[in-house]
């Protein structure tokens, strides 16, 4: 009878190790869980701190322009020059002609050069070119 106890509380203590390590391992996790929150905590606080800082830069710089553009509102107005005359813009137009930029009139020359020297021959009389075999009877005015 008395090994009966013994193993009842051999039960019993391991039962009772097993929760208090339960309760550790918890009690770790609850301690790690909150260090990372409190650095977590430090790092969105300087963020926040930057944010404000920046937000207070935007304010003053929003008040610089209102007052400028205030300032500009409330100064006298010119009043509008007045519109050119079509018929002395067109003729100064004419008068300002003359030999194109160098720049242009050489892209203009090199455009040239390449159509001219891009173009290839299809075919035709005077280029008697000879077709692969048995495509003889699709070639423009042949016989086959």
């Amino acid at each position: 009878m008395a090994g009966g106890a013994e193993r009842g509380r051999g039960g019993a203590g391991w039962g009772l190790r097993g929760a208090l390590a339960a309760v550790a391992l918890l009690s770790a996790l609850n301690a790690a869980g909150t260090v990372f929150a409190l650095c977590q905590w430090r790092g969105l606080s300087a963020a926040l701190r930057a944010l404000e800082a920046q937000r207070g830069r935007e304010q003053r710089e929003d008040s610089d322009l209102r007052a400028f553009l205030a300032e500009l509102s409330q100064a006298p107005r010119r009043a509008p020059a007045p519109p050119p005359d079509p018929v002395g813009a067109a003729r100064n137009k004419r008068s300002h002609g003359g030999e194109p930029a160098q720049h242009i009139r050489a892209e203009s020359h090199d455009m040239l050069l390449m159509m001219t020297y891009s173009m290839v021959p299809v075919g035709g009389a005077q280029l008697p070119l000879t077709p692969p075999p048995g495509w003889a009877a699709y070639s423009v005015g042949r016989e086959p």
